[in-house]
């Protein structure tokens, strides 16, 4: 069986096998495996994962464990011949826990990337949300349904999760982020055109889910954002590598702040790269599967609209004035300096955020402007966060906003100047032989 991911075909023989194969691409012959049983890859009919390597094929992906009286619409989706059309989707739907389930796509299963696990919970239609488990693979033909919910994917059910592993040292939580990020590497270098639908709040993981395809589709619901400093932890999933590639110093500014942005904020930030109404999201779908409707990138651009001003755009000269300083420090001191009630209220937020998690994000998205890729941005980012779980900032954080909810984060150390710059090198310094990240 070949390494990758399971996930739900559009591409399904009527009538045909009734499970899943796991893997990146279906060659006939490739063996799969599903609730339903395992078998052999027909040929010319399995698309898979973030896609199939056969050209033309389709895949929908959708978040599962939905509350059906959340659901904005639904489409039927008709399973029967082998469906072709050059685009793959991946639509951001509920990923909280949810109607008994344990979570969307956010919670992974260990082993999906490497292909010894049964792949990644959340990814396909026909979800039952009173089950207690996601249901794996694909059916035998007949029909789907494809849905989209109001809220995005948004991290708690992973956070909460690595919190209550902590007693059992980080293994768990070096293989969770381990196989994230290389899921995430895996959509960001991925040949085919990816879609990612980020309607409603989508945040943390969902960021790495979504914001490094190819098209990134945002609507007049989506709220994105990389809070992670909150929780004493910094912006992974290749958050440091997207926010260092943001305009000026706007991504240092989002990357400390968590600060949500909206759709126009989205684009201008590059999370994303069009606005459509939500009431077009069908219609977009629609074309995105009808092997006569063109390239995706066509499809996209003949239903976007303009998403408005952008408030990062409008305040991009405060923005870059207080947060090109070389330390924390200096952009406390340069909101201090500002007259502006954006600037009181901006030193506030930071005030309330970890220290540690500050001063190392401020270090990471820095560093990250000088990596070659998205890939080298992801190993600083794992020994980053296996350090702040192992030496308890990110379990405190979540105990504090997550578990307790007292608000009150016994943050180590408590203030900024304690954290020196030979913590911060230190933390940012390879792990020992064997424990890097590798793709």
């Amino acid at each position: 069986m070949k390494p990758g991911l399971v996930a739900r075909h559009l591409a399904v023989p009527s009538g045909g096998l009734g499970g899943c194969r796991s893997g990146i691409g279906a060659d006939a012959g490739d063996e799969f495996a599903g609730p339903g049983g395992e078998g052999v890859v027909a040929d010319g009919w399995c698309a898979d994962a973030v896609g199939a390597e056969e050209p033309g094929s389709v895949l929908a992906g959708v978040p599962g464990d939905h509350v059906p009286q959340r659901r904005a619409y639904q489409q039927t989706v008709r399973f029967g011949p082998p469906v072709r059309a050059p685009a793959v989707l991946v639509t951001v739907g509920e990923g909280e826990q949810a109607g008994g389930g344990e979570g969307g796509l956010e919670r992974f299963d260990q082993g999906r990337v490497d292909g010894s696990g049964p792949g990644v919970p959340g990814w396909f239609a026909d979800q039952d949300p009173l089950s207690q488990r996601p249901q794996f693979g694909c059916p035998g033909g007949g029909e789907g349904s494809l849905d989209l919910v109001e809220r995005g994917l948004c991290a708690g059910g992973d956070v909460r999760s690595l919190y209550e592993s902590r007693t059992q040292g980080s293994g768990l939580a070096r293989a969770f982020w381990r196989d994230e990020y290389r899921l995430n590497a895996l959509i960001g270098r991925y040949p085919k055109p990816c879609v990612a639908i980020q309607d409603g709040i989508v945040m943390g993981g969902g960021i790495g889910l979504s914001s490094h395809a190819s098209h990134r589709i945002v609507t007049e619901r989506s709220q994105l954002a990389m809070p992670e400093t909150g929780i004493g932890l910094i912006p992974d999933v290749g958050g440091t590598w997207l926010l260092a590639n943001a305009p000026g110093e706007t991504g240092v500014y989002l990357g400390l702040t968590g600060k949500p942005m909206r759709a126009a904020d989205a684009i201008y930030a590059r999370f994303s790269d069009a606005f459509l109404p939500s009431a077009k999201l069908p219609e977009l779908i629609e074309r995105l599967v009808d092997p006569r409707g063109g390239p995706p990138g066509e499809a996209v651009r003949g239903l976007a609209e303009s998403p408005g001003e952008s408030e990062l755009a409008r305040r991009r000269s405060a923005i870059d004035a207080a947060f090109g300083g070389a330390d924390v420090e200096a952009i406390h001191m340069a909101l201090a300096g500002m007259a502006e009630e954006w600037a009181a209220k901006t030193r506030a937020a930071l005030l309330q955020k970890s220290p540690k998690a500050l001063k190392l994000t401020h270090a990471a998205i820095r560093q990250a402007r000088r990596l070659p890729s998205l890939e080298e941005a992801l190993k600083v980012e794992l020994r980053l966060t296996v350090r702040l779980f192992e030496d308890g900032e990110f379990p405190e954080g979540v105990r504090a906003l997550l578990i307790d909810k007292d608000r009150k984060p016994n943050w180590s150390p408590a203030r900024l100047g304690e954290v020196t710059p030979e913590l911060v090198a230190r933390y940012l310094a390879p792990l020992p032989a064997g424990e890097e990240l590798t793709f």
